[in-house]
């Protein structure tokens, strides 16, 4: 009873703080086929809240793996129309969608990564137009951390396969605040995603050409440059069609931004492991001049982080930056790594190399990558996410005119 009362509280939380349902609202609900039980609670709770219709458009992450070990890249176009089509429709109707994350990454890891680079290439290219809508924010597109026994599996190998994803569940109740009685599923995420907000609001304010993030433990010293139409974004949108506030993440409490891919310099030492296909780095130092990471060290996985920073032409670059207070996220501090965009997000500051989003720059939605690219946004098929998160960990923001606003201290907010 205590496994379904919370998924439902879960669900309630989703509803009424990430994709913020409306009455007459259609929604579509993306998941994998392993997430039906939840999925089932989902829709059960969507029209309580007397939504117009729901749709479940469910995949099968092991059927895309064998497709993908079975297709040459040639032709993996056919799969991409199929999902272009649905996002036209999805569009043209006005659709809000959610997405439901929980793929053990192992799964499609089966595949090499020029393979997985060129497959999700061909998606993002077909998709393009279609996709316009919930790129800008016009309808609500919101990405959620579901778990899966698979995932679970792969995160924690030494407990049974139940008892893994159980422990999975917790961890994600807890970073949402529902596993903790005193954080309402109304009032304290709201809370948190109101002042994260305001935050990024006032940041945007201050016109930053640069940051300094520097960590007395760590020996971190870097200086990032700001591209001059950069934004501080938080996961809180709104919806251009229906004038009601989202989430783009769920659960997620930060604020990111994006650098000027020349224009940083200095090092950073990162503060937990780093993992690039799933190969743990341990110790991992970057140095960068003019923007660029000229000497890379690490005590264990140098050879994963070598293979990293090679990717391609762009890897060797910073591509994003993100805050997370230690206090809004006190489990930040954990060990795990949950190999899951959404989780990720939530488990401290970190910088991010390789690409920059289209999310921290003005007017990006509308750019190609080019355009982005000439602008001072790194574009790479890398994302690599490297913690700089710890309890001595500052953040100092640069005006024009050489005024200092301190952002972060010891790891806090102090805007």
């Amino acid at each position: 009873m205590q496994r379904v009362k919370m998924m439902k509280k879960y669900a309630d939380l989703i509803i009424r703080n990430g994709l913020n349902t409306q009455a007459r609202q259609d929604v579509v609900i993306i998941a994998n086929a392993e997430m039906h039980t939840f999925v089932g609670y989902f829709v059960a709770e969507l029209y309580k809240m007397h939504v117009h219709s729901v749709r479940v458009f469910y995949r099968d992450p092991v059927a895309t793996r064998f497709y993908l070990m079975n297709t040459p890249e040639t032709k993996l176009s056919p799969i991409a129309d199929y999902i272009t089509s649905f996002y036209k429709e999805a569009s043209e109707k006005n659709f809000s969608i959610i997405l439901f994350e929980g793929t053990d990454p192992q799964v499609l890891r089966k595949n090499t990564r020029e393979k997985r680079q060129a497959y999700r290439k061909a998606i993002e290219n077909s998709c393009h137009s279609s996709f316009y809508k919930y790129k800008r924010g016009t309808l609500p597109f919101v990405r959620v951390a579901v778990p899966t026994r698979d995932w679970a599996v792969s995160i924690y190998p030494e407990l049974t396969p139940v008892q893994g994803e159980d422990r999975l569940w917790q961890d994600v109740y807890e970073r949402s605040g529902i596993w903790r009685e005193r954080l309402s599923a109304e009032s304290g995420y709201r809370e948190r995603i109101t002042r994260l907000f305001d935050i990024s609001q006032k940041l945007n304010s201050l016109r930053l050409a640069k940051i300094i993030i520097t960590d007395s433990n760590t020996k971190t010293n870097l200086t990032v440059s700001l591209p001059i139409k950069h934004i501080w974004y938080s996961p809180l949108k709104t919806s251009e069609e229906f004038n009601e506030k989202f989430l783009t993440e769920m659960p997620g409490f930060f604020i990111s931004t994006v650098p000027h891919s020349h224009g940083v310099k200095g090092v950073v030492n990162s503060t937990k492991t780093v993992y690039f296909d799933g190969e743990p780095i341990e110790d991992v130092s970057l140095t960068f001049e003019n923007g660029k990471i000229v000497k890379a060290t690490a005590s264990k996985g140098q050879e994963a982080l070598n293979k990293a920073l090679a990717v391609d032409d762009y890897s060797n670059r910073l591509g994003g930056i993100t805050l997370v207070d230690r206090d809004l996220m006190p489990e930040a501090s954990s060990e795990e790594y949950f190999d899951n965009y959404v989780l990720n997000m939530t488990e401290g500051s970190h910088i991010t190399i390789g690409c920059a989003s289209y999310r921290g720059f003005e007017g990006g939605y509308d750019l190609t990558p080019n355009e982005l690219q000439s602008h001072g946004l790194n574009q790479s098929l890398l994302s690599l996410d490297f913690p700089i998160m710890s309890d001595t960990l500052s953040v100092v923001g640069v005006g024009d005119d050489n005024s200092k606003h301190l952002i972060m201290d010891k790891g806090h907010w102090a805007i």
